[in-house]
C-alpha cells in the first residue's frame, strides 16, 4: 500500500528473499476469485487458508515434502503453465536486429587513430 492506502501492485524485496516475503501484502489486496500459483506459494497459514476462508479458489500444487497431501485442480494449473510459457517465449519468436550495423571505425572518436604508433619506447629526443 502506498501512503494513501492504495494497493501498489508490486513489492520490492531483497534478492535472497523468497517469493512469500512480498506475497503477504500483495495477496491481501487482490480481488480475484481464483489464485493460481506455483509450489513456492504452498503455505497454509500465509496463503491457502486466508483465501479459502474468503471463499476463493486456490490452485497451488503441493510441495513434495508436505506431510498431508492437498488436492488441487490440475487442469486449471496446466492452463496457467501454458500461459506462462507462451508469454515467456513470445519475445523470442521475432528475430532480433543485428548487434552492430555500422563498421567499428565509425564509433571510434575522431582523435583516436587505428594506425600503430611509430617509434618505440626506447627512442629518446
Amino acid at each position: 500500500m502506498d501512503a494513501l492506502g492504495n494497493p501498489t501492485g508490486f513489492v520490492l524485496t531483497p534478492g535472497q528473499a523468497c517469493g512469500l516475503a512480498g506475497a503477504d501484502e500483495l495477496l491481501s489486496a487482490l480481488e480475484a476469485d481464483t489464485l493460481i500459483a506455483d509450489k513456492g506459494y504452498d503455505a497454509n497459514q500465509r496463503v491457502i487458508e486466508p483465501w479459502q476462508q474468503a471463499g476463493k479458489t486456490v490452485v497451488i500444487p503441493p510441495k513434495r515434502n508436505r506431510k498431508v497431501p492437498r488436492e488441487y485442480d490440475r487442469h486449471l494449473y496446466q492452463a496457467r503453465h501454458l500461459i506462462e510459457n507462451f508469454s515467456a517465449n513470445s519475445s523470442n519468436s521475432a528475430p532480433s536486429p543485428p548487434a552492430m550495423t555500422k563498421p567499428m571505425a565509425t564509433f571510434w572518436p575522431p582523435f583516436f587513430s587505428l594506425q600503430p604508433l611509430s617509434g618505440s619506447i626506447e627512442d629518446t629526443p
